[in-house]
């Protein structure tokens, strides 16, 4: 077939010995990019251990059909020619192909050279393309796979790399299965689990433990976390989604079917918050996710439906910008309450949450593993203690512990709702015109008429003095009152058209019920009313007030017989980007810092940790933030800020960071040799690419009331890794 007789040789050996036709494939692929040189190794490393293929010792390998494997051993030999360098690259092959590795990139994969600049430049790391591209769903963070997307994107020049294990569920099988492929797809429909609950004669569902239990049901659970880039995070055991493949799957089937499961205690961990202090972070251990995400799938599809429209945090399709969405309605808001509650997720009550399951599920198995969940504890190695076991908290940074939040916070969104109705006004309008503005209105257009005819002094005086008297009363009398409320997560506003009084008493309504049914405290810091005209509300990152200018907007109406001018009723809700709070972020994250000459001064800073990096690959990371930015603040009225924040500092940090790689000295060199936007140059047929600053900062309301789905943190780039 092929006209070279060693190959042919080696190759009829080994097709002779592989029982699949895929081996004998990926084989004759091999043989293929070697005709030119047919007992020549691969350039590239294959990914089998420390040694490159052109170093590996020949030795004897012995295959075993019925047990399908290769050994050093001895006694029946893949050929006689031991010492025969292709033939040992075939066996190598083998090898992998049975082990489940994904070779052919390995073997085929290059390495593109960037082009010499005339300036000496730091040293690129030839990352995989998957680290460098923009964040997509629940690949936030690129993990080491293939990111697929159908519009036209910035890439770096690199190769991608694909991940050393199977990133599919129906790969899910080794030799044990005999290569039986599981097929879940029968389970993936949410109708489908659905069917698979029983719900008994007082509608409480049933089967949820066994469901959990299944190969089928954890294998879907596997399916959807194994994109997250947490799983490499380990927990106490070194355990990560490494190495999962369907014998482990099926031990921790039979470990929850017989009940020997138990959760291990999470690694905990301190991360600084934005005031300081620290908050406390648990990481489970990847079998331990596997079984929080199965319970978390059919919680969410029971409680989905039941959750109250005002909650929006950690749900399907909703988002900080759809809780923002709605506060975007509150017209005419006059007083805000924002609540916070006092480390809501460390002093969630078992019971309390234990007896919120059982009013929904019959299912002791199901509440036996609920309690293992919350009762598995933690080990703080920052404090040297072992494991710790409450009565309180769910484990912050779990799988499942948001949507256990949610179940528990949804008794106080049902609270909200009652305490809506009972307060609010049932009638349409809740004010109208003040009678006394219309008396004086009206004497004002008969005192009007009046000078037109006579152009007297005491009548013009007479008008103005009315007029004095008119402005001081309000347009409006209040018959009524209106309160809405908005939750994220812990997180939680109230608007109320009313007095104080009335804010007050609703936040003392709140505290009373958090304390005796939920055994929550308000914190005392965070938890505030405030007035919409005088001061700033701050929610999910976002400033809003209800300005009132002396001089509002003034339209032209007609008005019976002659044309009139009228003031705009100013109600409308107004949100801004807080700067304060953004330069402090942009210092924290390192892309400006304190000027050492000048006071209270902000100056651009370089990445230092990116200059490794290729330059088109900074220009991408640096698009990420700037896209970012623009994403979650885009609707804001004063947008136009972002005009400094982008075109300033972020653009002269990416002029430092180059500066850096290159050794050009200073930013205006960068500007030189780039252009103004520091374009990477061209490579081969590949145009390079620059910074995508916008021509126009200004607002679009649009992007606020199209959003559904999640938005990701503007300086998620920061956290991508340099390799996989």
């Amino acid at each position: 077939m092929i006209d070279y007789p060693g190959v042919c040789c080696g190759l009829a050996s080994l097709v002779e010995l592989a029982s699949l036709s895929y081996q004998y494939k990926c084989i004759k692929i091999l043989i293929t990019s070697n005709l030119g040189n047919p007992t020549s190794l691969p350039n590239s490393e294959i990914d089998r251990g420390p040694e490159h293929a052109s170093k590996a010792k020949a030795g004897p390998k012995v295959y075993y059909p019925s047990q399908g494997k290769f050994d050093m051993m001895n006694p029946i030999c893949t050929s006689g020619e031991h010492e025969n360098s292709l033939e040992q690259l075939y066996v190598q092959i083998l090898k992998l192909i049975n082990s489940g590795q994904r070779f052919i990139k390995e073997v085929f994969r290059t390495q593109i050279r960037q082009e010499n600049l005339s300036t000496s430049s730091k040293s690129n790391i030839n990352y995989q393309e998957s680290t460098t591209r923009l964040p997509k769903g629940i690949n936030s963070y690129g993990d080491g796979v293939l990111i697929l997307g159908n519009r036209c994107m910035a890439q770096p020049i690199t190769k991608v790399g694909q991940a050393k294990r199977s990133l599919s569920t129906k790969a899910a099988h080794n030799q044990n299965t005999k290569g039986k492929t599981i097929e879940i797809s029968e389970y993936e429909s949410g109708q489908e689990l659905l069917k698979k609950l029983k719900v008994n004669k007082i509608g409480k569902f049933t089967g949820l433990y066994k469901l959990i239990s299944s190969k089928e049901f954890l294998l879907i659970a596997y399916n959807k976390l194994k994109s997250k880039s947490g799983n490499m995070t380990p927990g106490i055991n070194k355990e990560t989604i490494d190495g999962t493949n369907f014998n482990k799957i099926e031990s921790l089937s039979k470990s929850l079917k017989n009940e020997s499961f138990n959760f291990s205690p999470v690694n905990r961990i301190w991360i600084p918050k934005k005031n300081g202090k620290l908050r406390p972070l648990g990481i489970p251990t990847f079998s331990d996710k596997l079984v929080q995400e199965a319970i978390r799938t059919l919680l969410e599809l029971i409680y989905e439906s039941k959750f109250s429209e005002t909650s929006h945090g950690f749900r399907p399709n909703r988002s900080t910008h759809t809780a923002l969405r709605d506060i975007y309605t509150w017209n005419g808001m006059t007083w805000v309450i924002e609540g916070d509650i006092k480390g809501y997720f460390d002093n969630v009550d078992h019971k309390v949450l234990a007896d919120l399951l059982c009013r929904v599920i019959q299912d002791q198995q199901f509440i036996d593993l609920y309690w293992k969940l919350v009762k598995a504890g933690h080990i703080d190695k920052k404090i040297n203690t072992t494991s710790v076991h409450s009565t309180i908290g769910v484990p912050q940074g779990g799988v499942v512990s948001p949507i256990l939040s949610n179940i528990y916070l949804n008794e106080f969104d049902m609270f909200m709702e009652n305490l809506i109705d009972k307060l609010s006004s049932k009638n349409i309008n809740i004010s109208k015109v003040n009678p006394s503005i219309v008396k004086y209105s009206k004497l004002l257009t008969e005192l009007h008429y009046k000078y037109i005819e006579e152009y007297d002094k005491v009548v013009l005086k007479e008008i103005k003095e009315v007029r004095a008297v008119r402005n001081k009363l309000p347009s409006r009398i209040r018959t009524g009152y209106r309160i809405r409320y908005v939750r994220y997560a812990d997180d939680w506003v109230i608007g109320v058209i009313g007095n104080k009084s009335l804010a007050e008493s609703i936040k003392q309504e709140c505290n009373k019920f958090l304390k005796d049914v939920l055994k929550l405290e308000l914190s005392e810091e965070k938890t505030k009313i405030t007035h919409l005209r005088d001061e700033y509300a701050h929610f999910l990152g976002v400033d809003f007030n209800k300005p009132v200018s002396k001089q509002a907007p003034i339209v032209m109406r007609r008005y019976a017989d002659r044309i009139i001018k009228t003031r705009i009723n100013q109600t409308k809700i107004y949100f801004y980007m807080p700067v304060k709070e953004m330069l402090k972020t942009l210092q924290e994250r390192g892309f400006i810092k304190l000027s050492p000459n000048v006071k209270n001064k902000y100056i651009s800073n370089a990445i230092t940790k990116w200059i490794f990096l290729d330059h088109r690959s900074i220009i991408i990371r640096y698009n990420a933030v700037i896209n970012g930015l623009l994403q979650y603040y885009g609707f804001v009225h004063n947008k136009y800020s972002f005009h400094t924040i982008i075109n300033y500092f972020i653009k002269h940090s990416c002029a430092k960071t180059l500066a850096r790689k290159y050794r050009l000295g200073t930013r205006a060199a960068a500007f030189k040799k780039f252009g103004s936007l520091l374009t990477s140059p061209k490579i081969g047929t590949i145009e390079g690419i620059g910074l995508k600053i916008p021509t126009s900062f200004k607002k679009t309301t649009g992007d606020l009331r199209k959003s559904k789905g999640s938005t990701y943190d503007p300086f998620v780039t920061l956290k991508w890794r340099l390799e996989t």
